[in-house]
């Protein structure tokens, strides 16, 4: 993507000048830096205490966010001096299909954690399932075509396998299935191998059944070709599409070609964060700039964010009570500011423990009296 994104600003400043070229003539690290950087990588399985550094632990948990994701344990001894400090990292939805549930908090003298959803409930799953069902229901009585932005691991192959598990009552057989991502592709690949496999952080009943994503009219998009003949088309079409929050990839091509057809719908199945294209079509944009020329909406937004593979604010409480003492400070990060605010103030109204947004740059002890 870095490199792409270099050779389209060169591109443009040889068509156009200065003027019009936006970004930079260097990719910021290239495709040798991320193969040299990935043979450094150590598989390191949940569970297992690791020493990283002399006196610096690490052991990993699953967070059950995505196939892989993990919260991580560090226990740091200097002097004679133990603390133990944690990092949620994101942590996924309670009861989601697929993957476990994420697991426990344990002991921790600092927790910092995540607050992506620190002011909101996630709508039950079922209402959220029978959305769905309705915007494919209409958008085939329309003429329509689904787009579905999503990011490349996790929530695209959620969204197959509600669309293969719901395969007959939602009329899945209706449609051409499209999902146009290299990188979800390369995910999707990734997943049926852990189902396959019985992957530790994959849920018991669908171990050993990799079929649970497989769609009969499921078509993937490799190339840049194909991509370009799917946004041709004028219905009948369910497109999943990379970036989630529509801020880059292939899905942008297809916002700008669906976007001006009131018979479209957009299905938003993730976060979308301030800034984005995804952030604007959620709060009602009637028109979106796209490749420097501004694209009337007219297609049906669809606010389907219960696909969220993100703990919502009461299960980021849940993961947080299961510790098994009040560690001497909880530090909310990663989140828009009235989230991480929303979610320290409930960690201290709710459980009387102290909850902190912490500023830029701000320093910690980590020493533990003792």
């Amino acid at each position: 993507m870095a490199e792409r994104e270099a050779e389209r600003y060169r591109r443009k400043q040889a068509e156009h000048g200065n003027r019009h070229a936006r970004g930079f003539p260097d990719p910021l690290f290239t495709r040798v830096d991320a193969d040299e950087t990935i043979q450094q990588f150590k598989p390191v399985a949940y569970g297992r205490a690791t020493e990283v550094l002399p006196g610096v632990t690490l052991t990993f948990r699953d967070a059950g966010h995505i196939l892989g994701s993990a919260s991580v344990w560090l226990q740091l001894e200097e002097e004679g001096s133990r603390s133990r400090i944690v990092f949620s990292g994101d942590i996924g939805q309670y009861d989601s299909p697929i993957l476990r549930d994420p697991e426990g908090n344990g002991v921790a003298d600092v927790v910092v954690m995540e607050s992506t959803y620190g002011n909101r409930r996630h709508r039950e799953r079922s209402d959220t399932l029978r959305e769905f069902g309705e915007i494919l229901r209409a958008a085939r009585a329309g003429g329509g075509n689904v787009l579905v932005p999503a990011f490349a691991v996790g929530r695209s192959q959620e969204v197959l396998y509600e669309l293969a598990s719901h395969f007959d009552q939602w009329r899945v057989g209706d449609w051409h299935v499209f999902l146009d991502s290299p990188m979800a592709l390369a995910g999707l690949t990734i997943y049926r191998a852990a189902l396959a496999d019985e992957a530790a952080d994959v849920r018991a009943e669908f171990r050993g059944h990799e079929n649970i994503l497989d769609l009969p009219n499921l078509e993937e998009v490799v190339d840049t070709e194909g991509s370009k003949r799917v946004s041709r088309r004028n219905g009948s079409a369910v497109i999943i599409a990379g970036a989630g929050m529509a801020s880059g990839g292939r899905v942008v091509h297809h916002l700008a070609r669906f976007l001006p057809d009131a018979r479209n719908s957009v299905a938003l199945v993730g976060f979308q964060a301030e800034g984005t294209r995804g952030r604007q079509l959620l709060e009602g944009a009637t028109s979106l700039k796209i490749h420097g020329q501004y694209v009337r909406v007219r297609a049906e937004m669809c606010d389907l964010t219960g696909f969220s593979v993100h703990a919502d604010s009461d299960e980021l409480m849940n993961w947080l009570e299961t510790a098994s003492r009040e560690p001497s400070g909880v530090f909310v990060a990663h989140g828009e500011l009235a989230a991480s605010k929303a979610l320290a103030e409930r960690i201290e109204r709710e459980l009387d423990w102290t909850g902190v947004v912490p500023d830029l740059f701000e320093r910690l002890s980590l020493a533990v009296p003792r």
